[in-house]
């Protein structure tokens, strides 16, 4: 399961690609950036590929995005919403044994935390 919410580090990492995909990007230059270490962004670097986005590695170069994932993953949604609250947190299965039991898990946290 992937959310919108549990890993920012991957999504920061991920969106700086996305924004600056003409050029490479060393892993030092994303490390200063970002404020994390060379070995979290090499992390980051790896789990993207994970899942299903191209990412091309070059020796004195750096990294560069050259295409996205087939899945829409969660942070994808959330990132062009205006809302504060509404539809920030979202949430993706590779498979679940049934929808309306997700749900019902989710609203009932939702409800214990005040989020409604």
């Amino acid at each position: 399961m992937y959310n919108s919410f549990d890993n920012p580090g991957l999504v920061k990492v991920l969106t700086f690609l996305q924004t600056h995909n003409t050029e490479y990007l060393s892993g030092q230059d994303l490390s200063d950036v970002l404020k994390i270490s060379r070995v979290a962004v090499w992390k980051h670097i790896k789990k993207i590929q994970e899942l299903g986005y191209t990412v091309e590695s070059k020796q004195k170069l750096g990294y560069k995005l050259t295409s996205n994932s087939d899945e829409l993953f969660p942070w994808e949604i959330t990132s062009g919403l205006k809302t504060k609250v509404i539809g920030q947190q979202s949430y993706y299965f590779d498979s679940i044994d049934s929808m309306e039991s997700k749900a019902d898990i989710h609203s009932s946290s939702l409800v214990t935390s005040r989020c409604i």
